[in-house]
């Protein structure tokens, strides 16, 4: 394929962080390719491994995905205000990525409070549902993205959407030194309006932060159940980076893999914990349940068009000074897009992933002031 030739973007581009009002069209992502975007892979819009860097936002009057200058952040995020937190792993092993990530951000969109900023966390995203995403209107307008180019090494990939009203610190992508799969775990910062509890303060890029951060981990860990001996030192590597003294939270979404019993118990192991737990008042024993009311936990397999029973793979775990809201039903995590299809261009319909999104409301700090309140569960 012959790419157009690149256009180089300044690193130190002003970005506007004023919310808009949304468009009430979307952009055809089957118009737009990756070569029409001209990104280059430098420094500019590359973000190599193990190195911190800052988001991307785009640019309405250059028509590009730009990285934020350090020193046009927004505001720190409040302790005790919510932010609506979302993970959900789109499926590589399946085709028509185009219009399966389309119709999942729409889903998202449509299930996401606008008054609220919202992180999320994707998995099995491929350079096709990269380009659906760069060019889809509400993501250009509302958020910040962890990358803009498809990660080296790896034909699909993790990626974090941010709300631009909360200040990203830092991204850094850091891949495990045990994996047959290239797999890795890419680490958000949120920058917190002020220090609650006492942790030391944390230094950026370029400049020293009074405070701590709210640390937002996406994973995909090692897949197929020969990857059990992966997981466990997967997961290790990512407690660790959420145990750091200036991490007053830390929130784990993503794909787990948990496929057997062991899996299950390594958040705990690792000194997690499951969100999942909290809703149901018992811990789990492995990927089968006995009781139809625990099928609310399972977010792999729905379709039931496997002999494979549906499974728990998906999780949020946490760490640290973290609270949850509850919704309607009055449970911390919902289920988002189960048996959600799509259609794809006069061949029917297919389903939009393998996986369901998780969905639930984050609240860091103030743990004492807001136990008060009901509708906070605080753990």
């Amino acid at each position: 394929m012959n790419r157009k030739p690149f256009k180089i973007i300044s690193s130190k581009m002003i970005v506007s962080h004023r919310p808009r009002t949304p468009s009430p069209t979307f952009l055809d992502p089957l118009s737009n390719s990756f070569d029409s975007l001209n990104l280059s892979p430098t420094s500019s819009s590359y973000n190599p491994l193990n190195t911190p860097t800052l988001p991307f936002a785009y640019d309405r009057r250059l028509h590009h995905w730009v990285r934020i200058s350090p020193s046009h952040q927004p505001p720190p995020h409040p302790t005790g205000k919510p932010i609506q937190f979302f993970t959900w792993n789109l499926n590589i092993s399946t085709p028509y990525s185009h219009e399966r990530a389309y119709t999942l951000l729409n889903h998202i969109r449509k299930t996401c409070a606008h008054s609220t900023p919202a992180i999320i966390n994707l998995q099995g995203i491929d350079l096709n549902a990269l380009t659906t995403i760069l060019t889809h209107s509400w993501v250009r307008e509302f958020f910040q993205l962890s990358d803009i180019e498809p990660v080296d090494r790896c034909c699909y990939f993790t990626l974090t959407l941010v709300s631009h009203s909360l200040p990203v610190t830092k991204v850094l992508r850091v891949p495990f030194k045990r994996s047959n799969m290239n797999r890795d775990v890419l680490v958000v910062d949120i920058k917190l309006e002020r220090n609650p509890r006492g942790y030391p303060s944390y230094t950026s890029i370029d400049s020293m932060i009074p405070g701590g951060v709210l640390r937002v981990a996406n994973v995909h860990l090692e897949s197929t159940v020969d990857g059990f001996l992966e997981r466990p030192y997967q997961l290790q590597t990512v407690a660790r980076l959420l145990s750091q003294p200036h991490v007053v939270a830390g929130i784990v979404g993503g794909d787990l893999n948990a496929l057997c019993r062991e899996d299950h118990r390594l958040p705990e192991l690792n000194g997690l914990r499951d969100a999942f737990h909290r809703d149901e008042g018992r811990a789990v024993v492995g990927p089968r349940y006995k009781d139809i009311e625990e099928e609310m936990g399972y977010t792999w397999g729905l379709e039931r068009m496997s002999r494979v029973p549906p499974m728990r793979r998906d999780k949020v775990l946490y760490i640290g000074d973290v609270g949850f809201a509850r919704d309607r039903t009055g449970r911390i995590v919902t289920r988002v897009g189960a048996r959600l299809t799509c259609e794809v261009g006069g061949r029917g319909y297919v389903p939009v992933s393998e996986h369901c999104g998780l969905m639930t409301q984050i609240v860091v700090g103030e743990r004492r002031k807001r136990r008060r309140e009901e509708r906070i569960l605080y753990v």
